[in-house]
C-alpha cells in the first residue's frame, strides 16, 4: 500500500498522530480501521500543504501547489483541464464536505 499521511490529528489514545505524520495499519489498529480513516479522508497519499493560506482549506491549497507545478511545465488548455480531473480524483473532499452537498 501507498505511503498515507494524517490530514487531521488522530489521538489513538495511548498516542496522537499529528497532522503530516506518515501513518500504517499499525499506527491505528489493523487495516480495517486504516480504510476507514482513509475514507473519511483523514489520511490521504499526498503529503498535507505546508503554505495553507487564509481562509483556504489544505485540500484547496493541495489543488492550488498541483496547478502551480502543471502550469510550470505544461499550461495548454487541454494539459491544465486533464491534470484538474486528475487532481479532484486523487485529493477527493472528506466524507463530511460531500454528503453536505
Amino acid at each position: 500500500m501507498a505511503t498515507l499521511y494524517a490530514w487531521s490529528p488522530i489521538d489513538m489514545g495511548d498516542k496522537q498522530i499529528a497532522v503530516g505524520d506518515t501513518v500504517s495499519a499499525s499506527d491505528v489498529g489493523g487495516k480495517e480501521e486504516l480504510e476507514n480513516l482513509r475514507m473519511a479522508g483523514v489520511l490521504r497519499p499526498s503529503k498535507f500543504p505546508e503554505n495553507v493560506g487564509t481562509g483556504e482549506t489544505p485540500r484547496e491549497a493541495r489543488l492550488r501547489q498541483l496547478r502551480a507545478e502543471l502550469e510550470a511545465v505544461d499550461s495548454s488548455p487541454e494539459a491544465v483541464a486533464e491534470m484538474e480531473l486528475a487532481m479532484e480524483a486523487a485529493n477527493p473532499p472528506p466524507v463530511e464536505e460531500v454528503e453536505k452537498k
